[in-house]
């Protein structure tokens, strides 16, 4: 671990932490989360201590989350059964665009389920106060 001094005055103060190890992260004063899965390694800086357990629960089961919204949020085509206009409607898109494939593109499903949970923070935070 090296450490970084600030000059202040006639004094250094340390004021991060760098740990060569693991690939030189950077730590800065204050309460950090490391969250491990395989093949991925979280890092939150500068959290609230008491956070830190809905943080991890978040950052491990936030992919669990995404898979089950993109699951439930899959396209359906309504009315089934279809109709001969809207089967050369949908045909009529698909040479539009080339024959595909094609998308409507949204925000990532990953994306979504934090800004939901980050939200439900904000809210657990608004009746503590």
């Amino acid at each position: 671990m090296v450490t970084y001094y600030e000059k202040r005055g006639n004094r250094y103060h340390p004021v991060l932490e760098k740990d060569l190890w693991s690939g030189g992260d950077t730590w800065s004063e204050g309460c950090h989360l490391v969250v491990c899965k395989p093949g991925v390694k979280t890092t939150r800086y500068n959290i609230e201590p008491d956070d830190t357990a809905f943080i991890a629960a978040q950052t491990i089961h936030a992919e669990k989350l995404a898979n089950l919204l993109v699951k439930a949020s899959e396209a359906k085509l309504s009315p089934d059964p279809t109709t001969q206009e809207q089967r050369d409607a949908w045909a009529t898109l698909k040479n539009s665009f080339g024959g595909g494939p094609f998308y409507v593109r949204y925000e990532s499903a990953l994306f979504i389920v934090r800004e939901f949970l980050n939200s439900v923070r904000n809210l657990q935070n608004e009746d503590v106060e």
